[in-house]
């Protein structure tokens, strides 16, 4: 009997050591889950301290570059090859000065423009409004003066049309130059009816375009702001 009992005592105490091991497992297991959903729980309010900073930075940059100019403006020369020369990207102020090649072919365009005669109403006024695009208000003036006492309304449409032929644009001093083309007046049948020689002095000067509507119309801002024009008859 004292056998018997001893091993009753003996499964009772494994038995109780049993549940104490159990009860120690999943008290361990149940902390390690809190502790594992307070971890998690950290790196969540991490993750979003982190992404709401992100945003902030992204907000602020949007708004810093907002405050900047938009359009970065790019100017470049190309030649009648198509090569493209001296690529400048913004900083136009800074960096970018025409070279004279540049601004003798834009005074020749401007000669060309102002002088040329076309009984196409629409092509005559491509003509003059180019040629207002490379002047300054007092030389825009002048044009209208000249229109007006050579009557160009009435040669058009008698059909009268005036050819340019420019022979030479030379560099006088800083911001003076000098020109001498040849016009040859045509009348309705196309017959030469005169042929003038001209020799012009023309002030430029590099004005920058103060607004999109000017850089459209004269973007490197080479402008006439003077000439006198001397007629010799051949």
């Amino acid at each position: 009997m004292g056998f018997f009992r001893k091993k009753e005592k003996e499964k009772l105490k494994n038995k109780e050591k049993k549940e104490s091991l159990d009860y120690e497992q999943a008290k361990e297991e149940y902390l390690n889950t809190i502790l594992n959903v307070s971890k998690s729980r950290s790196n969540w309010v991490s993750a979003a301290i982190l992404s709401l900073f992100i945003t902030l930075l992204s907000i602020l940059g949007v708004f810093y570059f907002g405050m900047r100019s938009t359009v970065i403006p790019y100017f470049f020369e190309i030649d009648r090859n198509g090569t493209v020369h001296k690529l400048t990207v913004g900083e136009y102020e800074k960096q970018y000065v025409p070279e004279e090649a540049l601004i003798t072919l834009t005074l020749k365009e401007f000669i060309e423009n102002s002088r040329w005669i076309s009984t196409d109403e629409v092509v005559q006024n491509n003509f003059v409004e180019k040629a207002f695009n490379y002047s300054s208000p007092k030389v825009i003036q002048k044009l209208k003066s000249i229109y007006a006492q050579e009557e160009l309304t009435k040669l058009i449409k008698n059909g009268v049309t005036r050819d340019i032929l420019i022979e030479t644009v030379t560099k006088a001093d800083e911001t003076l130059y000098n020109a001498r083309w040849t016009e040859t007046i045509y009348n309705e049948n196309g017959n030469i009816i005169n042929q003038i020689g001209k020799f012009g002095n023309f002030n430029i000067q590099i004005i920058k375009p103060k607004n999109t509507a000017e850089m459209k119309k004269n973007p490197l801002g080479i402008t006439i702001v003077d000439f006198n024009i001397s007629t010799n008859t051949k």
